[in-house]
């Protein structure tokens, strides 16, 4: 499910001191049902704090996911992996770095958009984004030659879409067939140092 706010504490205290004074001048029942609706809405839509400080000081070799999705399977080449994700219309469209480096290479070939990261390490990560429908195409903020952070939103993904990420054939892989993944929250696998 999609997180759409975070609640902060001062909002969270806010909430309290309007609750005291709805106590104070409505009836109970009216009370009770605003207080039970507040309360289900806080509870499925707050979002948990990213603290994202922590994570950019992450090992370089770790990859995290660029997207939220479902994982749909890995498949092995002579000297890559192919990690594929599927995206749904309802998941948030954000693209998110997946490692620190700089961007070298795009390429635009019917409908499908292919980005090429490499790390200081000079480990190189391919991203293949094919979009649900033609008439929107995935969108890109990034250029040949830009540096990105880990999680830094790179561009967005509208409508869904299959995502292929393609990985050095020695990487660690952390996740399984069928798994939901995070934008920027859940940890692909790793680059292994030679």
């Amino acid at each position: 499910m999609n997180k759409y706010f975070f609640a902060s504490e001062d909002l969270l205290s806010r909430y309290l001191m309007i609750s005291f004074i709805c106590w104070l001048f409505l009836t109970g029942k009216v009370f009770l049902l605003m207080s039970l609706v507040a309360a289900v809405f806080v509870i499925l839509f707050r979002k948990k704090k990213i603290d994202y400080q922590e994570k950019a000081s992450l090992d370089e070799n770790i990859i995290s996911s660029p997207i939220t999705g479902r994982f749909l399977g890995e498949k092995n080449g002579d000297e890559y992996k192919e990690l594929s994700f599927l995206v749904f219309p309802w998941n948030n469209y954000g693209l998110h770095m997946p490692i620190n480096g700089e961007f070298f290479a795009y390429a635009h070939n019917d409908g499908l958009l292919q980005i090429s990261i490499r790390n200081n390490k000079d480990k190189i990560l391919k991203l293949k984004f094919k979009t649900a429908g033609d008439f929107k195409k995935a969108r890109v903020f990034t250029r040949s030659g830009d540096n990105g952070q880990l999680g830094a939103i790179m561009g967005y993904l509208p409508f869904g879409g299959k995502v292929v990420i393609q990985l050095p054939k020695s990487c660690d892989i952390l996740i399984k067939k069928g798994d939901n993944v995070h934008s920027y929250q859940t940890l692909l696998g790793s680059f292994k140092d030679e």
